[in-house]
């Protein structure tokens, strides 16, 4: 009876064993080293940044930074010990930097250059210095002015070129390897930030700059006896392509092509060329254009007194004709949907694979329009309240049109997306 007894117990511990310790080993094989530790929830990546506050308000407190995850209220970061009227935010971060202003009687001038982010985390660097560029990844800034500089966000820096150097006048190279600033009247000067020497492409009174996304090649407006463009080889410092009469001109996003405007006033003609020089295209008549992200369409619009465009595919040469009013669009990143504001009040959404249009009515005016990464959903800004408060966020879904929105009645200063 006895053995029994003992059997009985054994065979009872043993499932009780197996009940809490088969749990516990499913769990070990998916998590080993968190089984016992408490479950911690991921928080969400945010979509956007908002600038949080009112323009023109100087004062430390005014500002600061929240995040948005689509669908749930904002999170609200850390106050900025600083404001000031003009900001850039950092490419893929929630952080501003913007240059500050001092007082000389009548006159005003630069005092120096402050940058924060959601977190709190601030940097600053006084002196003359002009507006900030930030880097390709936003961790460095670009400061030109008495010098030039790299400020950092744990507040350290680099002189680059100890002289004055025009504010806004540098430009960081696509890869941010690279800085490309005047260095009259010489030329442009190219500082690689990669260990090689600075060098010197021969110009002269030049009007503006860019390199191609690839950085194989830099093209620049010089001014002489008449405005040319000028395409450089950089690595081998010479020019493939000088063309004359030409004032406006930009790279297409993958660097293939460059587009410019040649011609007499009223009269310009938009045209194509390879940064070799050759394969020169004359789309036709256009006083302004713009690039699809994905560079195989291009929209041209045709006169200065009219909004009628041309779309134009450059993969068959096919045009469409579309109106954008004010020639003020926005194109998705995946170069899907062309996106504009008429009569101040209506969203519109032009799909331009199948030639459909969607019209979104707002309950009040807007202005803005920023695509999402994902190309998903487009945001814009109520109006602004005595002149320069905007209370109101509105993010709209392409697929159906849905409209979200986000009341700041600190004001919103500005806003960018982060996915």
């Amino acid at each position: 009876m006895r053995n029994a007894k003992k059997a009985f117990l054994y065979s009872a511990y043993t499932i009780l064993l197996c009940v809490l310790l088969l749990p516990i080993q499913a769990r070990s094989q998916q998590n080993p080293v968190g089984v016992f530790l408490p479950m911690v929830s991921k928080v969400p990546t945010p979509d956007l940044a908002v600038l949080v506050g009112r323009t023109g308000q100087k004062l430390p407190g005014n500002w600061h930074i929240d995040t948005i995850v689509v669908g749930e209220p904002a999170r609200v970061g850390q106050t900025l010990s600083f404001a000031c009227n003009d900001f850039i935010w950092a490419p893929h971060h929630p952080r501003i930097a913007c240059h500050l202003f001092e007082s000389l009687g009548q006159e005003a001038r630069f005092a120096g250059v402050r940058a924060g982010d959601f977190s709190g985390q601030e940097s600053a660097i006084d002196g003359f210095y002009g507006f900030p560029e930030w880097s390709p990844d936003g961790t460095t800034m670009l400061l030109t002015g008495q010098t030039l500089e790299l400020l950092y966000m744990d507040g350290s820096h680099t002189t680059l070129l100890p002289r004055v150097v025009s504010p806004g006048a540098a430009i960081w190279s696509p890869s941010g390897r690279a800085v490309m600033y005047p260095n009259e009247p010489q030329g442009l000067a190219i500082h690689p930030l990669t260990g090689e020497l600075p060098f010197t492409i021969p110009a002269s009174s030049f009007f503006a700059y860019a390199w191609s996304s690839d950085e194989k090649y830099i093209a620049f407006g010089e001014d002489t006896t008449k405005q040319r463009l000028v395409i450089v080889d950089p690595n081998t410092r010479t020019r493939t392509r000088t063309i004359d009469d030409v004032y406006f001109f930009r790279w297409s996003p993958d660097g293939s092509q460059l587009a410019f405007l040649r011609g007499p006033l009223g009269a310009q003609h938009v045209y194509l060329v390879a940064p070799t020089g050759s394969s020169e295209r004359d789309m036709g008549i256009g006083v302004d254009f713009s690039w699809s992200p994905d560079g195989k369409y291009i929209l041209v619009q045709e006169k200065v007194d009219s909004w009628d465009c041309q779309l134009i595919n450059l993969v068959d040469n096919t045009q469409t004709s579309i109106y954008i009013p004010g020639f003020n669009l926005s194109w998705s990143p995946d170069s899907r949907t062309l996106a504009y504001i008429s009569d101040n009040t209506t969203l519109f959404l032009t799909d331009i694979v199948t030639k459909t249009t969607s019209k979104i009515e707002m309950s009040e005016a807007i202005r803005g329009i920023h695509w999402s990464h994902d190309s998903e959903k487009v945001a814009v800004v109520g109006p602004a309240i005595f002149g320069e408060i905007r209370t109101r966020l509105y993010i709209i879904r392409r697929a159906d049109g849905f409209v979200q929105k986000y009341t700041y009645p600190a004001g919103i200063i500005g806003y960018q997306w982060l996915t």
